[in-house]
């Protein structure tokens, strides 16, 4: 029997089920752990996400692309009133969006 040595102070509480998928790999699995670990309102970016991952740029987009396959991710791209894309807008979901959306009756805009 393992030990398991941790301090428990801080809890996140999410669905395992993505964690012992065999088609995501570790760093999508690990990328979305620890988005579902931010607090609501931080600014989801690729840079931001590479800073605090200690990863390259790449490694988080390839990874949020893998998150979006797989639908546990999805990313928006409102405009401002001059047309401009303003900040991207996650929606991140511990088990698939769309299976979400048939146990709660939500649409991804109810999600945002």
């Amino acid at each position: 029997m393992p030990k398991l040595l941790a301090k428990r102070n801080r809890f996140v509480s999410m669905d395992n089920e993505f964690l012992t998928r065999t088609d995501l790999s570790l760093k999508a699995k690990g990328l979305l752990a620890c988005m579902l670990c931010l607090t609501p309102d931080w600014r989801f970016s690729i840079d931001g996400l590479a800073y605090i991952n200690k990863e390259s740029e790449s490694a988080i987009s390839s990874a949020l692309r893998e998150l979006e396959q797989f639908d546990y991710l999805r990313r928006s791209y409102p405009r401002t009133e001059d047309g401009k894309i303003a900040n991207a807008v996650y929606t991140i979901c511990d088990i698939p969006i769309v299976e979400y959306e048939a146990l709660h009756g939500e649409s991804d805009d109810a999600l945002n």
